[in-house]
């Protein structure tokens, strides 16, 4: 091993395979920089000589093999799944990508129309089942999003029906009971049967995001 330049090592054994850089703290064991010579890894970061980083080489850079992975585990990490997005990966596949225009979970298509920004998209996966202790989930199914609390209570956030009518649907989890109301299809038979409740429904041409007009 010998000084390159002022500040940089560089070993001189073709064998090497890697290069230790140990720290001298008290009570550390094992080395607290290598940098690799193997396939899957460049550059290895092992805290107080446990656990590990891995920075893998350049041709990394997918949901497989992501360019940034903890305690050796290859297929999850962080990697650049393309300009300007951050995605992160378990298993080989991507579950999360950050990137100008939001948060992707599940998936990473934009929008057919406007990407937007700022924005949370939740892609179909597999529905969660049964009471969580202390919490909630979110979650989206078939390409609708859904709720489900501590109970295992289900509420659809995304309420409307094939046509676009506004409904409620909710699974009660007590009464193992699915129900769904349809109601703009009820609140315009009333105003068939009442015409002065028409006073409370509004009608507007176009998409309107803020509720005013």
């Amino acid at each position: 091993m010998l000084l390159d330049q002022p500040r940089r090592l560089k070993a001189t054994v073709a064998a090497t395979t890697y290069v230790e850089l140990l720290s001298m703290s008290t009570g550390v064991t094992g080395p607290a920089i290598k940098s690799m010579g193997e396939t899957n890894v460049n550059l290895r970061l092992i805290p107080n000589g446990t656990g590990q980083l891995d920075v893998t080489p350049g041709t990394a850079g997918t949901a497989a093999r992501p360019d940034i992975v903890l305690g050796g585990d290859v297929d999850s990490g962080l990697f650049m799944s393309a300009a300007n997005k951050l995605g992160i990966s378990t298993g080989g596949t991507v579950r999360a990508e950050f990137s100008v225009t939001g948060i992707k979970v599940g998936g990473t298509a934009d929008h057919a129309g406007t990407a937007g920004t700022g924005v949370i998209s939740i892609f179909n996966a597999t529905a969660p089942v049964g009471a969580l202790t202390n919490g909630a989930s979110l979650y989206t199914a078939t390409g609708e999003m859904y709720t489900i609390d501590a109970a295992g209570n289900v509420t659809l956030q995304s309420p409307h029906s094939p046509d676009g009518d506004l409904i409620a649907f909710h699974y009660n989890a007590t009464a193992d009971r699915t129900r769904r109301i349809h109601l703009e299809k009820l609140l315009m038979e009333l105003v068939r049967r009442d015409p002065s409740l028409a006073r409370f429904v509004e009608d507007y041409d176009g998409k309107h995001h803020n509720g005013e007009v």
